[in-house]
């Protein structure tokens, strides 16, 4: 009987060396999260593309993502047609422009500044370990570990399904795909994360043309 155990031990290792004791999302996001929380500013160069339910195409862009402690927050990008969209974010002011009607929009947020990028523009600052989110998979890519992420809604939330894909060599996310609630999906692509001491305040600042359309908003 223990020489069939040893063979059989023998086997698993030879022609199974992929199994393994699955990861905890804990040993994911932990270094993340304490990564994101040693840096005062960072920058993201990403690649964008949208799909946008009951059209026959995809939207793509790229640009920068800018964050900035405690308060400041910067998402701009050029689609394919070359023009652009801007949104910044200081403390409870958000500003968004978008080219292609020469329109800016100016809004009072509710809620605290934090609460507001994690819910809508970056949550991979948040991934925990709580129910929400769950481990899928470890892929390989190009020899690269992989791990993939699922952050579970919650009632009230915009998106039917988000994952996420990390490094686990950079320990930084590289992917995120979001379906939301009207079957739009979206996936961004991150190029490269710098991280940085400062940010020069002018990335915070939008002034618009003479002739840009504003629009106030003073509701959630």
């Amino acid at each position: 009987m223990k020489q069939k155990r040893l063979i059989l031990f023998f086997f698993l290792c030879v022609f199974y060396p992929a199994v393994s004791f699955a990861i905890s999302v804990e040993e994911i996001t932990k270094p993340l999260r304490e990564k994101y929380q040693n840096f005062n500013t960072f920058t993201i160069l990403y690649k964008q593309k949208i799909k946008v339910r009951g059209l026959d195409k995809t939207d793509e862009f790229k640009g920068r993502i800018i964050f900035s402690k405690p308060d400041r927050f910067r998402w701009e990008g050029v689609d394919n047609e070359g023009r652009k969209q801007i949104i910044i974010i200081v403390k409870q002011n958000m500003l968004m422009y978008l080219a292609e009607t020469d329109t800016l929009t100016k809004r009072r947020l509710f809620g605290s500044f934090e609460k507001q990028l994690k819910n809508r523009y970056i949550p991979w600052l948040d991934l925990s370990n709580d129910m929400r989110t769950k481990y899928v998979d470890t892929e390989d890519e190009k020899g690269k570990k992989i791990y993939k992420l699922e952050i579970l809604p919650e009632s009230g939330d915009e998106y039917k399904n988000m994952f996420f894909w990390v490094d686990a060599d950079k320990q930084d996310v590289v992917k995120i795909e979001v379906v939301d609630t009207a079957e739009n999906h979206m996936t961004l692509f991150f190029d490269s994360t710098i991280f940085t001491q400062k940010v020069p305040e002018e990335e915070f600042v939008f002034k618009p043309e003479p002739k840009t359309k504003i629009m106030e908003i003073n509701e959630e």
